[in-house]
């Protein structure tokens, strides 16, 4: 069988593409931020992100198939592929997302929750249902190198989504019940497109018996190798989600719904991070230990030099958002606060997450999550039921996205022999430069966060000229 044309594209193109699609998408993913929180009243976006804040966890409904799935063909050509037994286990998928769904429309009955939330719950059944059937085809793609077609598929979603948010816009529609099915809708299209791109795997034949008798067997050793990524990636979203889930039953729903508002200017930055991944795990997989000691120092070495310019960044978004959306004013000081997550996490993102896949290391991004997850869990508790303070709460979440890049960065380093302490020392000192001038925000911190910065790039840049001469870290 004849591999599709983008499977033979090179690391460079599939960046160059990926770089491109998703940042249409994140473009478009900020125009939506923007635009959503001016159509809907304070406590109606709040209910939009309640359901947000509950779909992004759908995926603990895969039971991590998907990422089992995805280690085990990874690397393999899409013409190559047992399109048969890939289908047979998409039918086990369906039948577990459907599973599931009931019984979350079940419990949302039986505990008597309010009309707003069991519409949410219905809402997030369905969904549950679209998303996940789209993760898995998405899974599939990416594994065997076929990233434009996720690409494409990210597109659509953010595209379509946000040409019907201008509709709303422009109708006057300020009901959340209504951006919630535009959501859902847009998810359709995307999973109908990835479909059409799989039709060699709906078009093969199978049943569970015979050849295809396996699929069963081939499942359980998926949630086995996946279960511990999935667990990964979800106490990884868990470190900013738990604090998030304290917010509205000990403070309001508008309070939510500030505070929302800034997790989502910086969610938006961490998912094209996470697309970037997806299209470095292929090839570092593929590479020969030295080479992929090599890439790892280039990678770094290229972050470690771009993630700062964010900071710079942050201030005209606050200007910008002070006078497009003036009644989120007091967001600001949440946004910079959670700011340094978009360095911390898109590092974890970019860097060492596709590194622990490729290097089969499940184990060792399962404890750097887990671990960084019961720092922000115990923070968070402390911060809301011993303290009452929402700046306490940002900053333990902030706590445990950091503490997760620097076990993780340093895990990697002592494989490849690199020493990185005096690189991690320099950006916990400008993120903490940036936090105080946030803090203060007076004219004298800005002329102190500048020198921070250009006092950083100095000695990034003059380490980066002794390692290229050393050639190492």
């Amino acid at each position: 069988m004849t591999a599709l044309p983008q499977e033979n594209q090179g690391i460079k193109k599939n960046l160059a593409y990926a770089f491109s699609a998703q940042g249409v998408a994140l473009l478009s993913s900020i125009l939506m931020s923007l635009i959503v929180p001016k159509i809907l009243a304070v406590e109606e976006y709040a209910y939009w992100q309640s359901f947000l804040l509950y779909a992004g966890y759908s995926g603990c409904l895969l039971v991590g198939i998907n990422d089992g799935l995805y280690l085990r063909i990874g690397g393999q050509r899409y013409g190559d592929l047992d399109h048969a037994g890939i289908k047979a286990q998409m039918v086990l998928v369906l039948i577990l997302e459907f599973f599931f769904s009931a019984l979350l429309i079940a419990f949302a009955l039986l505990a008597r929750l309010s009309a707003q939330f069991c519409l949410i719950a219905a809402a997030l059944s369905i969904y549950t249902i679209v998303v996940n059937l789209a993760n898995y085809l998405s899974y599939v793609f990416q594994a065997v190198n076929l990233t434009q077609i996720f690409s494409k598929a990210a597109i659509i979603t953010k595209a379509s989504f946000f040409i019907m948010i201008v509709a709303a816009l422009v109708l006057g529609a300020g009901d959340y019940r209504v951006i919630v099915a535009f959501y859902i809708v847009s998810q359709c299209f995307s999973t109908v497109y990835l479909l059409y791109s799989g039709r060699q795997i709906l078009q093969a034949r199978f049943s569970f018996s015979g050849k295809n008798r396996d699929v069963l067997h081939a499942t359980k050793i998926d949630i086995g190798a996946g279960m511990k990524i999935m667990i990964s990636y979800y106490a990884g979203t868990f470190i900013i989600g738990f604090g998030r889930m304290l917010i509205e039953p000990n403070w309001d729903l508008a309070t939510f719904g500030y505070y929302s508002f800034a997790v989502s200017l910086v969610s938006f930055v961490i998912s094209f991070a996470g697309q970037v991944s997806m299209v470095l795990f292929p090839h570092i997989k593929r590479a020969s230990k030295e080479a992929q000691k090599e890439n790892f120092v280039k990678i770094r070495s290229i972050l470690a030099l771009f993630l700062p310019i964010a900071y710079v960044l942050y201030f005209p978004c606050c200007i910008f958002c002070e006078f497009w959306l003036p009644q989120y004013s007091q967001s600001l000081i949440y946004l910079g606060l959670l700011f340094p997550i978009c360095i911390f996490d898109c590092r974890m993102s970019m860097l060492c997450v596709p590194y622990f896949k490729a290097l089969r290391k499940e184990s060792k991004l399962l404890i750097a999550n887990v671990v960084a997850m019961c720092v922000s869990v115990v923070l968070s508790f402390f911060s809301v039921f011993l303290f009452h303070n929402l700046v306490l709460l940002a900053v333990s979440m902030l706590s445990g996205i950091v503490t997760r890049n620097l076990i993780s960065e340093f895990n990697l380093a002592r494989s490849f022999g690199l020493n990185l302490f005096p690189h991690s020392i320099r950006e916990l000192l400008l993120a903490i430069c940036f936090i105080f001038v946030v803090m203060i925000d007076g004219g004298w911190s800005y002329v102190f966060g500048s020198i921070a910065l250009v006092v950083y790039y100095f000695f990034e840049c003059f380490s980066l000229k002794k390692t290229r001469e050393k050639g190492g870290m």
